[in-house]
């Protein structure tokens, strides 16, 4: 099954050909006319044809915000809340060291984050219960800590927090072993829920895909 085929066959389960969803993304205004690019936005457009009436979004794991200006344009009338380490926090140099390095990595996080329905929240995921954030969201992205025991906790909050109907992405699922551990989380959480547990592309590069999936959850979906 060709990269296109994969993404038609799990588009087409929740009612939105590929063709809509790219034209989604072609069509989404940015910044100074940056264009909106990768799977995930390629998945939060299938999620905005799908979704009605979206009031909450969560991303866990901000970066410089260049998914969080695309979740921003897609749906302008929810509010989004991102949250990311503070400086403070004694993980933030490794979260932080790869996008450092991108050229104008301050400048393009301040751009991408200042929109009126975006809330940015300097914390560890650690404090979620207690950051008075709404009960519940149409649309999650998991991308936080990636390692024991965050990830753990950080899509355990997500999927108690998920509404019905609203999807959940869980990004950096890769096969085999090594300190990322988003496979082993997601797979206890799989055999335990009654949702069903979608594996989507994770990468644009064919041999890449064959190791690294975007978990996706809609709640209420029970098509085991």
């Amino acid at each position: 099954m060709t990269m296109n085929e994969e993404l038609e066959f799990f588009f087409l389960k929740f009612g939105v050909t590929l063709e809509e969803a790219r034209n989604r993304l072609k069509n989404l205004c940015l910044n100074d006319g940056q264009r909106a690019e990768g799977l995930l936005s390629l998945y939060f457009c299938m999620a905005s044809l799908v979704l009605d009436d979206v009031k909450n979004i969560l991303e866990l794991g901000t970066g410089l915000g260049e998914r969080t200006i695309v979740l921003s344009g897609l749906f302008p009338m929810a509010k989004i809340y991102t949250l990311d380490l503070p400086k403070s926090d004694k993980d933030f140099h490794m979260a932080w060291r790869g996008l450092k390095k991108k050229k104008d990595g301050p400048g393009k996080f301040k751009r991408n984050i200042d929109r009126e329905n975006i809330t940015y929240i300097n914390s560890n995921s650690f404090f979620l219960p207690s950051l008075g954030l709404p009960k519940e969201f149409e649309l999650i992205l998991v991308d936080g800590g990636h390692t024991y025991p965050a990830v753990a906790w950080d899509i355990m909050f997500s999927y108690s927090h998920l509404k019905k109907n609203g999807f959940m992405f869980m990004h950096d699922y890769t096969v085999g072993g090594g300190v990322l551990k988003v496979r082993d989380v997601v797979e206890y959480m799989a055999k335990r829920i009654d949702e069903k547990v979608w594996y989507f592309p994770g990468s644009l590069r064919p041999e890449e895909n064959k190791r690294t999936k975007t978990p996706c959850v809609r709640k209420g979906d029970c098509r085991k």
